[in-house]
């Protein structure tokens, strides 16, 4: 890039930077400009304020994230596909801690635009479920649970919630992340039996 050349996504890739650094909550178009060495009103030749910033900033974090998530599925699947999807959540978000906040605080005025900006990662994660036999709906319920183990976690660690003098948080998340797989094992289990429950044609008088 040349050099003071400034471009949206050069703004929003260095309000990223800024929001991890400074906290989500701190960011401003004013310390933006700062940051790109350019005067706070030619940010408006890019965005339409700082609430369109922290949308696109939103969308900016799901976007990294489900290209992290990609990348270390390829080839993976069963047990180890959930256990690196969700070792790939933590990361990215411990990592980057104001664009995660961003991710789950932004306030939307299009209501679509989170559901857009999140819906690829989690159409990962359900093509993920949906290899197991637990049938479609318990499927998108385990998604739900997971989505919501995956976000509460970290944000109470990003928080410093957690007493980690005995046990380390990566510990506590991965025993989590076991315990929705052994959901996803009982589910199995049960639809397995369900199905042998059911007669065979051959046997039906």
């Amino acid at each position: 890039m040349p050099k003071g050349y400034v471009d949206k996504h050069y703004v929003i890739a260095e309000t990223a930077a800024l929001a991890n650094e400074v906290g989500f909550s701190n960011v401003t178009l004013k310390l933006v400009a700062e940051r790109l060495n350019i005067k706070a009103p030619s940010l408006y030749n890019h965005i339409t304020g700082l609430d369109e910033l922290k949308q696109e900033l939103m969308a900016y974090g799901w976007g990294g994230l489900t290209g992290k998530l990609m990348d270390v599925l390829i080839g993976e699947s069963g047990d180890e596909a959930i256990r690196l999807a969700g070792n790939a959540f933590y990361e990215y978000a411990i990592a980057n801690p104001g664009v995660f906040e961003a991710m789950a605080f932004t306030k939307r005025n299009d209501g679509s635009m989170n559901t857009e900006a999140s819906q690829e990662f989690m159409r990962i994660l359900f093509k993920v479920l949906g290899k197991r036999n637990i049938g479609q709906e318990n499927a998108e319920q385990v998604l739900r649970l997971a989505r919501s183990y995956l976000e509460g976690f970290v944000l109470l660690a990003l928080h410093e919630v957690f007493d980690t003098t005995r046990i380390p948080l990566k510990e506590s998340f991965d025993f989590g992340v076991d315990t929705i797989i052994d959901c996803i094992h009982k589910l199995e289990e049960e639809k397995s039996r369900s199905s042998e429950s059911i007669p065979h044609s051959d046997c039906l008088v």
